[in-house]
């Protein structure tokens, strides 16, 4: 009895206690308010970032005053490094110096500069949940590399004087956005960091805008990219999405090689020599109004296709298929042919990849059989408009609606317009109604003579 009274005793020693050590440990648990550093060139806490980050804790503000900091910064804890821009009035007419540049109306800011040329990586960022905000970065290498950084925000900063401004590596859930980016060579480098979001920045890079390698999730929404060779350039990217991006000044604009399941949707295009490339990528979707690009080199080459199986809706119709290029054709059905044209037309040309398959492409399309009201809907379809229109698709009617598909097979180029043709029984009426004129005319003329 005395032995299982000592076992029992253990137990209600720990029942008494229990409360009194939970509270303790909640206690302990909550940690303290948060606070803010300043950094300044004079008159801060400290005058120096990486000692500000070494005495701050966990959940911590560093805010920095204008000014230059050029050594090298290490975050290795969640915290916030927010500049704080000082305006001096207004800019307008005035030229932007090193270390302030022009914002909203002409407003000059003076910047709160992290690195300096010379500076291998500004800052070095090994800790998730961190955030960047407000600041200017300056780095030979790079402007800010975010390593296993996952959950980090980049928000209104400004990159300028690195060969690649912004890395991003092994990093999930991280959004940079309202940033400017004035790259060496790459705008932005990210690599197996998903779900990651690039948006409403501007991005200009003599090489590519944006890099985005073996990435899932990835969303490149609202950006403008300018004076880049390339705009966007995705390799391994999975269920990833670009869309509302302004291309301007490139000689390629989105680029996507070993890539599956990728949206791209309504990018303008202004000066972009051709917009889309799909290379060994499979299951991608392409979402567009027009195969009309931006003022630009002429011809303006729309996308091309090898070794993948892209889907592009262009507005009335969708074309798919195997190494082929797409671009917009100005045929417009004449008014008087008895055509109805929908949509664009297209001109499609075969790249000779393969020396045992030719390239292909179908055309396919749907419609409703009350749109075709006054048309045969039998003549809906695909037409080879390289000389007299020619149907060449083949159509199938189910429940009311209409769809016609065609094969299109290399190695020669053509150009398709999708019509319909007016129905017979209407150019009978015509006809009759012709007739019938004609023969009033020579009734009336026929009795003037007898009179």
């Amino acid at each position: 009895m005395k032995i299982q009274g000592k076992y029992l005793l253990i137990p209600l020693l720990l029942l008494c206690t229990l409360p009194a050590l939970s509270a303790l440990l909640c206690f302990a648990a909550v940690p303290a308010s948060a606070a803010t550093l300043v950094v300044a060139e004079s008159g801060g806490d400290y005058r120096n970032i990486q000692e500000a980050i070494d005495n701050a804790s966990p959940g911590d503000t560093i805010e920095v005053k204008p000014g230059t900091y050029p050594d090298t910064v290490t975050v290795y804890y969640p915290l916030t490094l927010a500049g704080s821009p000082e305006s001096e009035g207004n800019g307008e007419d005035s030229r932007s110096e090193e270390g302030s540049r022009t914002g909203d109306e002409g407003v000059i800011e003076k910047e709160c500069i992290i690195g300096e040329k010379g500076t291998p990586i500004a800052l070095y960022v090994s800790s998730g949940d961190v955030v960047l905000r407000d600041l200017s970065f300056r780095g030979n290498f790079s402007g800010v590399f975010l390593n296993s950084s996952d959950g980090s925000l980049i928000e209104g900063c400004n990159f300028k004087d690195s060969e690649t401004a912004l890395r991003i590596l092994d990093s999930s859930e991280c959004i940079v956005q309202d940033c400017e980016f004035l790259a060496g060579h790459t705008g932005i480098e990210l690599e197996n960091s998903n779900s990651t979001m690039v948006r409403e920045s501007k991005i200009s890079a003599p090489a590519a805008g944006i890099v985005a390698k073996a990435s899932r999730n990835v969303l490149i929404t609202g950006n403008r990219l300018e004076n880049c060779e390339l705009g966007i350039a995705a390799t391994g990217l999975q269920n990833s999405r670009i869309e509302e991006n302004n291309l301007s000044s490139l000689m390629a604009g989105i680029v996507f090689i070993a890539s599956e399941n990728c949206e791209v949707e309504n990018n303008p295009t202004e000066g972009v020599t051709q917009y889309l490339q799909f290379f060994t990528s499979q299951a991608c979707r392409v979402e567009t109004e027009t195969l009309i690009g931006g003022p630009g080199p002429d011809p303006y080459y729309f996308a091309a296709d090898i070794f993948s199986e892209t889907l592009y809706s262009c507005g009335e119709y969708s074309v798919t298929g195997h190494d082929y290029a797409l671009l917009y054709h100005p045929y417009a059905a004449p008014e008087s042919s008895g055509y109805r044209q929908f949509g664009e037309a297209c001109n499609i040309s075969f790249i000779n990849v393969s020396e045992t398959a030719a390239g292909f492409a179908v055309l396919t399309a749907e419609i409703s059989d009350s749109e075709l009201e006054g048309y045969d809907p039998e003549t809906f379809g695909f037409y080879s408009v390289d000389e007299k229109p020619t149907l060449i698709s083949l159509t199938d009617t189910e429940n009311g609606t209409i769809y016609a598909e065609a094969v299109v097979k290399g190695p020669g180029a053509g150009h398709y317009a999708l019509m319909a043709r007016e129905s017979s029984s209407q150019w009978i009426i015509l006809l009759a109604l012709l007739i019938g004129i004609v023969l009033v005319g020579a009734f009336a003329m026929s009795r003037k003579k007898k009179e």
